[in-house]
């Protein structure tokens, strides 16, 4: 199974990281400003996908993402500007290097084009029943 560490840039120009195995489903749940979604994407509504990366174990996506949580805002749009620095993190911490893949801004967009098309669907399934 592969588990993504991703970075959403919200309305506010603040980043919030989070993990999961389905971007796009999670991607939808803090859009939707639901209960499934983290508390702080309620209030600060996230607009892109900006970073990205894959692992298939488990413990290193929880460790990347409590690195990226403390990793100063400075640091994080370094990351987001160079996301393979994501394996400088890793070496630093003793980790395997190649154990992160560096998702494409190709696949990033594609991703939220995904979200997307399905909240449209939603919505527009919404609006026919009104």
């Amino acid at each position: 199974m592969s588990y993504f560490i991703y970075m959403l840039r919200c309305e506010d120009n603040s980043l919030y990281t989070g993990i999961t195995v389905d971007v796009a489903r999670r991607i939808a749940e803090h859009v939707s400003g639901g209960s499934k979604g983290a508390k702080y994407t309620r209030s600060h509504k996230p607009i892109a996908l900006e970073g990205l990366w894959k692992t298939q174990d488990k413990a290193a996506a929880s460790w990347l993402e409590w690195r990226i949580k403390h990793l100063t805002r400075s640091q994080k749009d370094m990351l987001l500007q160079a996301p393979q620095q994501v394996h400088d993190l890793a070496q630093a911490a003793q980790k395997q290097t190649g154990m992160f893949e560096v998702v494409s801004a190709q696949e990033r967009k594609q991703l939220w084009k995904e979200f997307d098309d399905k909240t449209s669907v939603s919505d527009a399934s919404c609006s026919d029943r009104i």
